[in-house]
């Protein structure tokens, strides 16, 4: 009976060293879009169908992940992440290929533009449900020495992996089907003093959450696990948590910019 989760483990492993900075994974990505979808209100996520075309937002949030093999949309790969300066920990500005923080404002610009061809507004709106996610991965707002935990080595249940892959992937992986963890961190919210707290996720702007992710990563995930380390059920159940946390605040965040962009 046991074996099955190992094969299962080694195989995502070995496809996970290949392609290494998928934010959250599919699971993730469309937890992220499901819960933003059940926070819009009627008439905006009407308007979100029609932009895409009938898919659901769980369904484009992995298109920036699937158009990945495609040379067509290389100028995409730059805008999953941004590497800040450790020396200083702040947000200064994107390289010239861009990053996450100037792709979200142009995606939210372009997709409350109704001068726009529908197409356009599509690829926008695409970009903005992927980008959110990504923007509340820890590991997507880090630095560029490590590559974004790509290049922190990891034992994860007697596999070699790394520290972004276990964050991307690894934690969410015995959570249950992306709909049920849906289910479950939505339904959270109808516990009145996480609603009441969830109000406050709304607030800021771009850059805020981008500090903030920076902070949960310098504080929290890099002192987590150094070079070499072997990780297993502990640190799932210490750090799995942290991660919902995550796909929820980027869920009604996504809802909030949403809901802005299309009103």
């Amino acid at each position: 009976m046991r074996r099955a989760p190992c094969i299962a483990i080694a195989t995502l492993l070995a496809v996970s060293l290949v392609d290494e900075a998928r934010a959250w994974g599919p699971v993730g990505h469309r937890v992220v879009g499901q819960i933003a979808s059940r926070q819009l209100s009627d008439e905006v996520r009407g308007e979100v169908l029609a932009i895409l075309g009938g898919a659901s937002l769980a369904e484009a949030s992995v298109w920036m992940d699937d158009v990945r093999s495609e040379p067509r949309y290389d100028w995409l790969e730059p805008l999953h992440y941004v590497n800040l300066d450790p020396r200083r920990g702040r947000f200064q500005s994107c390289p010239p290929r861009g990053c996450i923080v100037d792709a979200l404002r142009d995606a939210r610009t372009k997709v409350g533009d109704h001068a726009l061809p529908r197409a356009e507004r599509r690829e926008a709106l695409r970009i903005l449900i992927h980008l959110v996610g990504d923007l509340h991965q820890p590991l997507h707002v880090s630095h560029r020495a490590d590559r974004g935990g790509n290049d922190v080595g990891v034992d994860w249940f007697g596999q070699r992996s790394n520290l972004h892959w276990v964050w991307d992937t690894g934690l969410l992986r015995d959570r249950g089907r992306w709909q049920q963890l849906a289910d479950r961190l939505e339904g959270s919210l109808r516990d009145a003093r996480l609603a009441r707290e969830a109000a406050s996720w709304r607030s800021g702007d771009v850059v805020d959450w981008t500090h903030e992710s920076y902070r949960l990563t310098v504080e929290a995930v890099y002192p987590s696990a150094a070079a070499g380390s072997k990780l297993g059920r502990s640190y799932v159940e210490r750090y799995a948590p942290v991660a919902e946390r995550q796909l929820l605040l980027a869920g009604v965040r996504l809802a909030a910019v949403l809901e802005a962009a299309l009103r």
